[in-house]
């Protein structure tokens, strides 16, 4: 079975259910069609979007996501499957799990993060010792990595001096960031729910109300992964949102990730580390988890 992200680019487009096919009829009457079971997710990134509520139930009953955005093209939405516990044990260990145990897992998570950071300062040929150094000493300090890392990211991408930041003007590069991991998001939380974890659990990242913790967390070391795609997307096409729609749908599909003596796509690999990370609470083993390493370009 294939599966993929299907971004909804054309405005007024409606969505419906024929014979267990996701059907896209755009305004001017053409159709394209894909089967439910091949869907991972679908992004609507465009205005007056019309979906039948059979095609919506059958989306979620095939374990996929529906993110949804405004008239500005930002997330401000996700429709998810209901939570199901496919294992009692991995269902158990992580709503009984002590802290002591969450803080292991996490600080594995804050490991590759940053780990994945420097990796993609080096394939954008400024290797940082800073936080080489911090991964080979294990000294996470997370803000102060943060801050040497985006330093030397945004002017390796030609915006030296730009901060980190959610909110900024339309032709920051923040604003493709803050889409490609939205994106990266609505995948993480799919498969945390298909595997059987509550996403409203946290391991570092506190509960709270209308948040999901364990998203954020888990989500932490495939970020560097949007940053490296989108480095590559401004040498050619600078700021513009519906080219940049189009090559994160493309490369977090085909893009391909190491495990054991293979490569597996990126999305593959959001669900092997999610089913790691159920493997984990289940046995009570912190070294069940596995989590993806940045090591080449695309």
């Amino acid at each position: 079975m294939s599966h993929h992200i299907v971004h909804v680019l054309s405005h007024g487009a409606r969505l419906l259910l024929e014979r267990q096919q996701l059907v896209c009829i755009n305004s001017e009457g053409i159709k394209k069609q894909i089967p439910i079971e091949d869907l991972r997710a679908v992004v609507i990134a465009a205005r007056g979007i019309s979906f039948s509520g059979e095609a919506l139930a059958a989306i979620l009953d095939a374990d996929a996501v529906v993110l949804h955005s405004n008239a500005r093209y930002k997330p401000c939405g996700l429709s998810v499957p209901l939570p199901r516990v496919v294992s009692h044990a991995a269902f158990l260990g992580q709503t009984n799990s002590r802290e002591s145990f969450n803080s292991k897992l996490w600080r594995k998570i804050l490991l590759r993060k940053i780990a994945n950071q420097a990796a993609c300062l080096r394939l954008l040929g400024a290797p940082s010792v800073y936080l080489e150094n911090a991964v080979r000493g294990h000294q996470l300090h997370e803000g102060n990595c943060a801050k040497h890392y985006w330093r030397k990211f945004f002017a390796k991408v030609g915006w030296d001096g730009l901060r980190r930041r959610e909110r900024e003007p339309e032709a920051s590069p923040n604003n493709l960031l803050n889409y490609g991991y939205a994106v990266l998001s609505a995948l993480c939380h799919r498969s945390l729910v298909v595997h059987g974890l509550q996403p409203a659990i946290g391991l570092h990242h506190r509960s709270r109300y209308k948040a999901i913790p364990l998203v954020h967390d888990f989500i932490e070391p495939f970020r560097a992964f949007v940053d490296w795609i989108m480095a590559l997307h401004l040498r050619s096409n600078r700021h513009d949102m519906d080219a940049w729609i189009k090559t994160v749908g493309q490369n977090l599909r085909d893009h391909r990730i190491i495990h054991g003596g293979s490569s597996i796509k990126l999305m593959d690999a959001i669900d092997k580390a999610a089913s790691s990370l159920a493997q984990a609470y289940a046995k009570r083993n912190p070294a069940e988890l596995w989590l993806p390493s940045l090591v080449s370009p695309l």
